[in-house]
């Protein structure tokens, strides 16, 4: 059993120069994506980003 419902911790980091307006380390984001990069660790290209 996880204490946390998340069992993974992703560091976004915005070089598609996203708007992080409201957004802060710790938060929990939702985000779309269109290709995930062959990388380790992986690294996705995002195309938005949502604070839950």
């Amino acid at each position: 059993m996880y204490l946390n419902k998340f069992e993974t911790v992703s560091i976004l980091i915005n070089e598609s120069k996203l708007s992080m307006k409201g957004i802060k380390s710790g938060d929990e984001v939702r985000i779309w994506y269109s290709e995930i990069l062959e990388s380790n660790p992986a690294k996705i290209k995002v195309i938005r980003i949502e604070k839950l």
